[in-house]
């Protein structure tokens, strides 16, 4: 048989760890000629072993294409897997260090997170509420399904408003808990806080989908006041000074259940000004709009 030169494989091809199906047919169709193995390897500047590979695998490999590989074995079995979501389910607040310490297995913080999040399960640092009693979460659910029905327009007419204080303390660390995204509001899974605060400076402001927002009024303290701190004749005098400007006959006034909203100086003034004020259930600021202006 008369020697015959090889068709050398293109050098703009990039070698790889593995032949492309174009280099794979190259082979197979050089030795289906009469070409040896060794002179393949040769010519195509390839290993012999990875010829002979190629050849011999050449049948399971239809139009060149690489069989599927088995792959790196699996750190944690189904049993494990179901162990370790028994354990974020049951104690949500666990640290990842925790859990693979109870879980008494070898496994990194990336693999839990893996197997974590195959079941959208991953740590979320958990949302904050007011500490509810069964009488206040009862009143919540009342208010929210009374006014389930108000139409944009009629919302639109409410004046939100609020107080914010820059408190002195230390601060509360934040923790994460896993879960997944519709279990946010789960008791297990958030943080509850109490409303004392201790705090320097307290400012004022509303709005509404009317008229807009009002002016941010830095309320002055009661030098009268036992404690010299913020009364309802400070929330008094902020009354005065902007509801002119946020208010009008058919709207509705919002405040929360403070001390200094509900004494008798505050519902004297409201009344005398012919001011509607809406009802509000208890320990909810997280019902009221304006919580997201403070952040």
């Amino acid at each position: 048989m008369p020697r015959r030169a090889l068709a050398p494989i293109s050098g703009n091809i990039p070698r790889r760890k593995e032949l492309t199906r174009y280099e794979r047919g190259v082979v197979v169709g050089f030795a289906g000629g009469g070409v040896t193995a060794s002179r393949i390897a040769t010519e195509l500047s390839l290993p012999k072993s990875t010829v002979q590979e190629t050849l011999s695998k050449a049948p399971q490999r239809p139009q060149g294409i690489s069989t599927s590989r088995i792959g790196r074995p699996p750190k944690c079995t189904i049993r494990d897997e179901r162990k370790i979501l028994r354990i974020a389910r049951t104690k949500p607040r666990i640290t990842y260090r925790e859990l693979s310490f109870e879980l008494g297995l070898p496994v990194s913080q990336s693999t839990l997170y893996r197997i974590l999040r195959k079941y959208h399960i991953k740590k979320w640092l958990a949302k904050k509420r007011p500490l509810l009693t069964k009488d206040s979460a009862k009143a919540r659910l009342r208010w929210a399904i009374e006014h389930k029905k108000w139409e944009r327009s009629r919302w639109s007419k409410i004046v939100w408003s609020d107080e914010c204080s820059v408190e002195r303390s230390s601060g509360r660390r934040r923790s994460y808990v896993f879960r997944t995204p519709p279990q946010k509001w789960d008791k297990d899974k958030i943080d509850t806080y109490k409303k004392d605060k201790g705090h320097t400076v307290m400012v004022w402001a509303s709005f509404s989908g009317a008229l807009g927002r009002s002016d941010l009024v830095v309320m002055e303290r009661d030098k009268e006041s036992p404690k010299g701190g913020y009364s309802a004749r400070s929330y008094v005098q902020v009354l005065e000074d902007q509801i002119p400007q946020i208010y009008k006959p058919d709207f509705q006034f919002m405040q929360d259940n403070a001390p200094i909203h509900k004494s008798k100086l505050v519902a004297k003034w409201f009344k005398e000004n012919v001011v509607d004020v809406i009802d509000w259930p208890p320990y909810s600021p997280d019902l009221n709009p304006i919580e997201h202006a403070w952040v």
